[in-house]
């Protein structure tokens, strides 16, 4: 009798596996493999695996919790591919030539059957960086302003993802860090961006004819974009009087020069001698001939007309 018992409980214990096997409520679906968060650049191809072990539900990927369709090639969505086989058990979503419209969460499922439960797979969100339009610059590539008056430059990029880095660099390659002022406006998708930095400063014959760049970085570009602005900024003369001689004697010709720093350069001048003005005394070059000792100590003055 106690031999029987014993045989008894041997062959209950095979029967479980076996039951497991014939899916009498007991199989479970699970997944091998799950997808990741993914970012990739505007073009590039994405792979969302998905394995799944004893699949018996019916399985689909949803973006943003819209089913994609069953099938592998994904009728609908010409660049979305249920890549691998099912000998594999391998469901994985392949998405060519990334656009925005990728941008979104992802999540493959299998649907319950009956005595079977469906499952979810985690929740991928992939990111698609966009590179941003070339900057401009709203006052053009070449600005006339006087100097003293404030001057206000904007560099905007367009259609950044994530908005672009802006930086004003001045002639010397430096970053311009004072009066400079940095927004984003978010465009209607709600995923790129308008990105905005102004500077503002006053300007002075230093900045005549110099150049000033704008540069324009993101996650999407290789390199950083640049655009560039020349000043063309208007000041008043400075005049400087030269004597060509160092040593002056008599009856030598002594020549003057008035040295003027200006803008714009097209300027005349008058000539003063002990204060009566010399007549055509317009040129920038004046000359006393033949000096005597009378002439010492006379006062010569050059301004512009």
């Amino acid at each position: 009798m106690t031999f029987f018992i014993g045989i008894q409980v041997s062959v209950f214990m095979l029967l479980i596996p076996d039951l497991v096997e014939r899916g009498e409520g007991l199989i479970k679906q699970t997944f091998i493999r799950e997808p990741k968060d993914k970012l990739v650049i505007l073009g590039e191809d994405i792979l969302l695996p998905c394995r799944v072990h004893n699949k018996i539900g019916m399985l689909q990927w949803t973006r943003d919790g819209f089913g994609l369709g069953s099938d592998r090639e994904l009728i609908g969505f010409p660049r979305y591919t249920m890549v691998g086989n099912d000998e594999e058990d391998d469901y994985s979503l392949q998405i060519t030539n990334a656009q925005l419209d990728d941008d979104a969460e992802f999540q493959c499922q299998v649907g319950a059957v009956e005595g079977i439960k469906g499952i979810r797979s985690t929740t991928a969100v992939v990111t698609v960086f966009v590179p941003p339009e070339p900057p401009i610059i709203l006052q053009g590539a070449y600005l006339r302003t006087t100097a003293g008056m404030n001057v206000k430059l904007t560099c905007e990029a367009h259609g950044g993802r994530p908005a672009a880095e802006l930086a004003w660099i001045d002639e010397k390659g430096d970053v311009v860090e004072e009066g400079t002022e940095y927004k984003i406006n978010q465009m209607a998708d709600g995923k790129r961006a308008i990105a905005i930095l102004s500077w503002t400063f006053v300007p002075d014959r230093r900045h005549h004819l110099k150049s000033f760049t704008c540069s324009s970085e993101n996650s999407a570009l290789k390199q950083p974009d640049l655009v560039t602005i020349t000043v063309d900024v208007k000041y008043a003369p400075n005049l400087n009087l030269l004597v060509h001689s160092t040593k002056i004697f008599e009856n030598d010709n002594v020549r003057l020069t008035c040295e003027v720093d200006a803008n714009p350069p097209e300027i005349f001048y008058n000539w003063y001698r002990n204060g009566k003005r010399i007549l055509n005394g317009h040129s920038s070059v004046f000359v006393l001939n033949h000096v005597t000792r009378a002439n010492n100590g006379d006062i010569i003055i050059c301004e512009k007309q």
